[in-house]
């Protein structure tokens, strides 16, 4: 007798001889899609706030069924919105061990900070029998705030003699939108 878990019983009886070889072969009791995401590329890798950037999903199914009417859904969060008329993508099928791609492009608040931030996907689809399955798929997006400083008035003489005492000054202006800490100025 076989028994696991997932898969169709199977009892027999057999009579043992002096060399008696016995094969089992498994069968799954259904078949199940199951749709994951392989792998995802980020366009540019990091972005700023107040930047778009664009997603490109690589789903696999690795179930034992065909998936049917599948659904790709980014779940709105505080920091990114999408640019696209939609931030869903469909799909009629994806057979079993096929592979499938999503582009979506999204907008950074220009209120995020410098970080890694999640950003969800929700995968719906449905198998042969239309039972409903769903599976979530985290990324992270780095957002890096890009400090814009700006050298003004920089006034130092032409010209100087060796071991001459001049004066060079200069005005250091942030053009950017955030707090630049840490600045550290170096004249050569």
């Amino acid at each position: 007798t076989v028994t696991k878990a997932g898969f169709l019983p199977h009892a027999e009886i057999v009579e043992l001889d002096g060399d008696t070889i016995i094969n089992v072969v498994l069968e799954y009791t259904q078949e199940v899609p199951i749709i994951h995401m392989r792998r995802y590329t980020l366009t540019p890798e990091e972005v700023g706030p107040g930047e778009h950037f664009q997603v490109h999903l690589v789903m696999e199914n690795e179930g034992t069924g065909d998936a049917l009417n599948i659904k790709v859904n980014a779940t709105p969060t505080q920091f990114f919105s999408p640019v696209q008329p939609s931030s869903s993508a469909y799909f009629e099928r994806l057979d079993v061990g096929e592979l499938t791609s999503a582009r979506f492009t999204f907008a950074v608040s220009g209120e995020a900070l410098s970080g890694v931030y999640d950003l969800m996907f929700t995968i719906t689809y449905q198998d042969a029998v239309g039972l409903p399955h769903t599976t979530q798929e985290t990324m992270g997006v780095p957002i890096l705030r890009k400090p814009m400083i700006k050298l003004l008035n920089v006034e130092y003489p032409e010209e100087a003699d060796r071991n001459e005492v001049f004066i060079f000054s200069v005005e250091i202006a942030n053009i950017g939108r955030f707090i630049v800490n840490g600045l550290y100025l170096n004249v050569e």
